[in-house]
């Protein structure tokens, strides 16, 4: 916590070190502690999966490496093993022993397994591997607002249906309306499109129907997810940034939906999601994995860019750092779309565009607190350096 922590302090000890560097020597005396509690085989506690989950967003902060990525695999393991995967499982012999506590506790462990299946679902993703948990056999309630949950107001919630034919309406009527919960929902469709990506015999009603679902969210969303023109910034300052950044990156996580789907509608026969390569981007960077037409996408690379347009730089560095990726887009498409504005305007080949210029400096504000906003931008530069060699 305290490495997190540290990039955003400005005490005295930190002085000339740049943000990104602030939090170090507490990463490295939470990794010591992290190997010592496993060679020390003690039981397993909420106490040291909550560390746990720190330590594996910490290192993912660094970018995906295989370190971070057997951390959120002990994560994934020890909250199964606690049973927070079934903290509203209900049943008329109480089996569960969660099911007792009191509800801002049980909150509490919902938070806790959902940041852990974020972990879980990012890792999966980027890497075009299998995610460890099962969703078909979750049953914890989607999380309240901060509100409610640090004043112990009691709300109801709704649990994921497991069937996406049936999930998107999962937060209609639900007295639950909380910006994260919306974004943990759209979170669960892109998963779903990544996951018929890997099938080997992908089946184009599949492909039919989760874009059919991802229409019928979007038309759900709440009245706060459209991002008019005159939507004031200010309003949200400075105590529910939280809030914005979460309709924010919902709006851009929900054009990484209708990218995927239309990668899928491009090849669906021959899906290119899956790759065996130990290189974790190479599935978000490879332009031969995908061979569709880039004209496909300009819509959603103009709603990227209008979305980076309205939002506050101030505001990025506190947004999950791994929306990053879909600044980019997947196979980085967005990036490759802004560069066709380069022939389109008319300007020098080896100049770029203004939207390329928009997508990078999103993606340099993110830097500025965490290595893997670093990490992409490099990965954006080379992509250009590369296009400009051909």
């Amino acid at each position: 916590m305290l490495a997190l922590a540290a990039r955003f302090s400005s005490a005295p000890h930190f002085n000339q070190k740049p943000n990104v560097v602030k939090g170090e020597e507490f990463a490295e005396s939470a990794k010591d502690m992290y190997y010592c509690c496993l060679r020390a085989a003690q039981k397993n506690t909420l106490e040291f999966l909550q560390g746990c989950t720190l330590l594996a967003f910490q290192l993912y902060l660094h970018g995906p490496t295989t370190e971070g990525w057997m951390v959120i695999g002990t994560c994934t393991r020890l909250a199964n093993e606690l049973g927070l995967h079934a903290i509203d499982f209900q049943s008329e012999s109480d089996v569960f022993s969660p099911v007792s506590l009191e509800w801002s506790k049980k909150e509490g462990l919902r938070r806790v397994w959902w940041s852990v299946w974020e972990l879980d679902t990012f890792s999966a993703a980027v890497a075009c591997r299998p995610q460890t948990i099962d969703r078909m056999t979750m049953q914890v309630k989607l999380p309240v607002s901060d509100k409610n949950w640090f004043a112990d107001m009691f709300m109801e919630s709704s649990i994921i249906n497991p069937d996406p034919v049936h999930s998107w309406h999962t937060l209609r009527d639900c007295p639950n309306q909380d910006e994260r919960a919306w974004f943990l929902l759209i979170n669960y469709f892109l998963l779903t499109a990544h996951d018929l990506g890997q099938q080997q015999n992908l089946q184009r009603k599949e492909t039919q129907e989760i874009e059919k679902v991802i229409s019928c969210y979007t038309l759900l969303l709440p009245p706060q997810f459209n991002l008019l023109e005159d939507l004031n910034p200010s309003s949200f300052r400075p105590n529910r940034v939280s809030n914005f950044n979460w309709i924010i990156v919902t709006n851009i996580m929900l054009q990484g939906c209708r990218v995927f789907v239309k990668l899928l509608h491009d090849d669906a026969s021959t899906p290119r999601f899956w790759s065996s390569s130990r290189n974790l981007l190479t599935p978000l960077a490879a332009e031969s994995q995908f061979r569709a037409p880039e004209a496909r996408y300009h819509i959603c690379t103009d709603q990227i860019i209008r979305i980076i347009r309205m939002w506050p730089p101030e505001f990025i560095p506190y947004a999950s750092p791994f929306i990053g990726c879909l600044v980019l887009g997947p196979a980085a498409l967005h990036l490759r779309v802004a560069m066709g504005h380069r022939q389109a305007a008319g300007d020098r080949s080896d100049a770029a565009s203004l939207e390329e210029e928009l997508l990078k400096l999103a993606l340099s504000h993110i830097a500025m607190y965490c290595r893997f906003g670093a990490f992409l931008l490099d990965f954006a530069n080379s992509i250009t350096t590369a296009k400009q060699l051909e």
